[in-house]
């Protein structure tokens, strides 16, 4: 099965056209919408999915195409789940073909790390280690497949024409739903997150967890609900994690369910851990099983937080869901140059009662 990836905003022609082509050869083909069952191009064509994300069953035998498209790319790097999706398509060993800017998703995921590849010209420096063929129209490297955009469309002059075009309106690039404002930061926020120094994180990182662990509420909590930090956008919380256990300190992290949901798992540094489908480290069923009534305090993760403690998570709702009937005390880490002075809000959205930065202790 070839699997085509729509998210808001791709380009229609290069997810279009090669899903007719590979119909036409009889190769099965099927329309995945990133958040809907109806996904818009960048050009306004609205276009069906055959498949909700959650439908998608992966093995070795399948492609994952990543059309282009600014908008479409955009989207895709802001969702987790597109991530995920991604990420497990490597694991499994499918084909992995991607198009224009959506080379640099895989860049950005380490898939390319010294891999010969090719993209939109001028994005050559989100290519990170990839040895970049700007000359090739299309570049294979194993199971990876990328190529430069769809070449343009030339119409004929406007004085061929018997009437004038009509004039395109202009768009504002205000945002104008708080999902869209959501949307615009998250993407801010990773470019900052992601352009610190390996040196600027340890620090930071370091600062955060001896406030953290000077915490009258960590000195009186027994048992912790942490979480595994995403390399290059969240704290490196392992490191937390073993300080806690040596402590005494009963310490348990979330293992994904299936049905958007997370289960509290003890972690013991002998005890085994797997790889999500998120590509980070969570416990095994091996692990005993933590009621959340049992713990008294959960360290919750964002990609920032506000000055008033509220979060702006990764998109995925599964912490609004599960800390909806968490009772205890909840602790957020943001590094002070990301901290906003106010972020946009929705009802579901749940602050912390005590955020931790780099710098100070805020208290809610």
């Amino acid at each position: 099965m070839v699997y085509i990836l729509l998210a808001e905003g791709f380009e229609e022609a290069e997810a279009l056209i090669p899903a007719d082509l590979l119909r036409r050869a009889g190769l099965p083909v099927s329309l995945v919408g990133l958040n809907a069952a109806t996904v818009a191009g960048g050009h306004g064509i609205a276009v069906a999915a055959d498949l909700t994300l959650e439908q998608v069953v992966l093995s070795s035998q399948d492609m994952l195409l990543l059309p282009g498209g600014k908008g479409g790319v955009e989207s895709m790097q802001m969702d987790l789940f597109a991530l995920a999706l991604i990420q497990k398509a490597h694991t499994v060993g499918c084909y992995l073909a991607a198009i224009c800017a959506a080379p640099t998703l895989l860049a950005h995921l380490g898939l390319l790390d010294r891999r010969s590849a090719v993209c939109y010209p001028g994005m050559e420096g989100e290519m990170g280690s990839a040895v970049v063929r700007p000359e090739c129209p299309v570049v294979v490297d194993g199971r990876i497949i990328t190529a430069p955009p769809a070449a343009p469309l030339t119409l004929p002059s406007s004085s061929s024409r018997s009437s004038p075009a009509p004039k395109k309106q202009r768009r504002s690039n205000m945002p104008s739903t708080t999902a869209e404002q959501k949307k615009q930061l998250r993407k801010s926020v990773r470019s900052l997150l992601t352009a610190l120094s390996p040196e600027e994180r340890t620090a930071g990182d370091r600062a955060m967890f001896q406030a953290f662990l000077s915490l009258p509420e960590v000195r009186q909590t027994g048992t912790f609900f942490l979480f595994w930090g995403i390399a290059g956008l969240e704290p490196d919380t392992g490191s937390l994690a073993a300080s806690l256990t040596k402590l005494g300190k009963t310490v348990c992290l979330p293992r994904v369910v299936p049905g958007f949901g997370m289960e509290c798992r003890v972690y013991r540094p002998e005890l085994p851990m797997a790889i999500s489908d998120f590509g980070i480290q969570e416990p095994t069923e091996q692990a005993p099983l933590i009621r959340p009534e049992e713990i008294g305090l959960a360290l919750v993760p964002a990609l920032c937080y506000d000055e008033g403690g509220r979060r702006l998570g990764f998109g995925g709702g599964y912490y609004d869901r599960w800390l909806e009937s968490f009772s205890g005390t909840t602790v957020g880490l943001c590094r002070e140059c990301v901290l906003q002075r106010s972020l946009p809000v929705e009802p579901h959205d749940l602050g912390v009662h005590v955020l931790v930065t780099d710098r100070r202790v805020l208290r809610f």
